[in-house]
């Protein structure tokens, strides 16, 4: 008699235990801020108390349900894990294996709680977009508080907007830029017109927020991002009058957020200035770029070790262009991809871009297999991860409330490609 093999039931679907707690994690990360504990160390709080949380759960399922426990396989899952894999070794050979160490384990409970977590307990359309809907609501206040300090002020460049939940311009503009592609994503894919004026209002005051932040890499971001949605989403773009309407209504908004600020005092001479060589952000940036690239040049295997660069700055920097800040250790290499480079040497690096292009590549494919009901899903997760692959040319920000998001997104594809495998399978 032959036995059939049962495929392991993926409990998580119906756990409503963790899908409560990993909703009030993302709630959480918005409104947390960092709590110094020691010199070298701190721990955001309340969101890292809840991550805790949600990985004593997984182990528990894991524990108690062993036969039922189901990990889905997928290409960005498995050079996921190769990437920590590495890291791990990376962290024996860092000149810092303490920093290396946190670094690390903090990395590794975000992949495991949001990136696993997602994919094995929240598998249902629904959910995600529910879960995408509170994102929103949420960072809508701090979007029209960022608005209303600019308004309301002097239109400072480098404001802090959103403190203390967000400590400098970059991250917030970062974040806003990454709620702007899911309000566009979920208004090209609306329901119907209510939900598409939502939608439409949620973009024009996300894009005020990244343009009100003053943070150059977010505002190339979302340029960036409206380069590559066009050749995602095909069946939209390749339309005229849609690419006319589309196109129409950027540069609308675009002009008259920027003619307010040139009304507040900012000329078109001004906003150059910002991106020339001649700004002392600018200038210190090739310096920190040219320490990055020192430091892979002397430890291309492994690089000095995960989050070590400040600590290694002084032995490794190069002065291009003096600065004020040239003599300040504690800024990162502002660029993410010479951060991992420069923290984790040649291959660290290739795995990196691995997944990143991976995560492109299945996403795009995953889009277009989708039905109606993913699509927005997964465009506004390829939208919002392309807005931060393009903001780390120019700022180091896959750390804390950004890295979740970051996995996040990566979720959100994996789910959708596993949802397409078990369609064919079920027609089968």
């Amino acid at each position: 008699m032959n036995k059939t093999m049962k495929k392991p039931k993926i409990t998580g679907q119906k756990d409503s235990v963790f899908t409560s707690f990993l909703v009030l994690l993302f709630v959480s990360f918005i409104f947390s801020i960092d709590i110094l504990i020691s010199k070298e160390m701190a721990i955001l709080v309340p969101a890292e108390p809840i991550l805790a949380i949600l990985i004593f759960i997984m182990v528990s399922r894991f524990l108690l349900q062993r036969g039922e426990f189901y990990i889905p396989k997928s290409k960005l899952l498995t050079i996921s894990i190769f990437f920590f894999l590495y890291s791990f070794l990376n962290v024996l050979f860092s000149k810092h294996i303490f920093v290396s160490g946190k670094a690390f384990t903090r990395e590794t409970l975000y992949f495991i709680a949001i990136f696993l977590g997602m994919i094995i307990f929240l598998r249902k359309n629904w959910n995600v977009r529910h879960l995408i809907e509170i994102l929103m609501g949420i960072g809508l206040i701090f979007a029209i508080w960022g608005i209303y300090q600019q308004l309301n002020g002097l239109l400072q460049n480098y404001a802090i907007l959103g403190a203390p939940f967000f400590d400098e311009h970059g991250s917030y503009g970062a974040y806003m830029s990454f709620l702007f592609s899911f309000a566009l994503a979920f208004f090209l894919y609306g329901k119907n017109k209510h939900s598409r004026v939502i939608f439409f209002v949620l973009m024009v005051l996300f894009l005020g927020a990244v343009i009100f932040s003053f943070a150059k890499g977010a505002w190339v971001s979302i340029i960036g991002m409206l380069i590559f949605l066009p050749l995602i989403d095909k069946s939209n773009f390749w339309n005229i009058k849609k690419m006319v309407v589309f196109i129409f209504i950027s540069i609308i908004l675009g002009s008259f957020f920027f003619q307010f600020i040139i009304n507040r005092g900012y000329n078109t001479l001004d906003l150059q200035y910002m991106f020339s060589l001649r700004h002392g952000a600018n200038q210190e940036r090739i310096n920190r770029f040219a320490t990055a690239l020192n430091m892979f040049r002397q430890n291309p295997l492994f690089g000095v070790g995960i989050r070590c660069y400040i600590f290694e700055y002084f032995n490794y920097k190069t002065i291009i262009y003096p600065t004020m800040h040239t003599e300040f250790q504690m800024m990162s290499s502002h660029n993410q991809y010479l951060d991992v480079l420069a923290n984790r040497g040649i291959i660290g690096f290739i795995l990196f871009i691995g997944l990143i292009g991976i995560f492109i590549r299945n996403g795009i494919r995953t889009f277009r297999k989708s039905n109606i009901k993913w699509k927005p899903l997964i465009l506004g997760a390829l939208l919002g991860n392309i807005t931060y692959f393009i903001h780390w040319m120019t700022n180091t920000l896959w750390v804390g409330k950004l890295a979740a998001l970051f996995w996040f997104c990566m979720a959100i594809v994996v789910i959708g490609e596993l949802n397409i495998g078990q369609k064919r399978r079920n027609e089968k």
